[in-house]
């Protein structure tokens, strides 16, 4: 098989959400600080995301995050980070889910909008066992869109009552 046909087989996406009220540099502590505690950014999706090893903010550290309601898991470990640049790179090392050679990035930055940021999340994999690539895309699609979300309501100011 050539190179061309091997390339083919990859799946690859891009979701992006915006988080209009904080700026990236309130927003990046959350992913890369807390990198063990997706958990609380995707409340719906996992109910415990713990360290496995290696250390906070360092290449090899390895989290397993879970949900135990549907018995699905995943090993993921952090393999590059720039926090300057406000971003990391994950991959799964094992997994009950089907995600083969999965790598993600996950990326914070100043949005157009003055005060703003974006998050993104891009992915490659090798086709996922008992996935199509329009399935895992939008679950990382709902992942982002989620995450933006829980990140403005626990880092929003909270207003004073009427």
């Amino acid at each position: 098989m050539g190179e061309e046909n091997v390339q083919k087989l990859k799946w690859e996406g891009k979701s992006t959400a915006e988080v209009r009220s904080l700026t990236a540099d309130e927003v990046w502590p959350l992913l890369a600080d807390d990198y063990c505690s997706l958990h609380k950014l995707l409340p719906g999706v996992l109910d415990s995301c713990s360290w496995v090893e290696g250390s906070p903010g360092q290449p090899g550290l390895t989290r397993r995050c879970a949900n135990t309601s549907t018995s699905r898991w995943a090993e993921e470990r952090l393999i590059a980070i720039d926090t300057e640049e406000m971003w990391f790179t994950y991959e799964v090392t094992a997994n009950n889910v089907g995600l083969q050679s999965y790598q993600a990035t996950i990326r914070v930055s100043p949005s157009v909008e003055e005060g703003g940021c974006k998050i993104e999340w891009s992915f490659v994999s090798e086709p996922a066992e008992g996935w199509k690539m329009e399935d895992l895309s939008s679950y990382i699609e709902s992942c982002v869109q989620a995450m933006a979300l829980n990140i403005e309501v626990a880092l929003k100011p909270q207003g004073t009552a009427c």
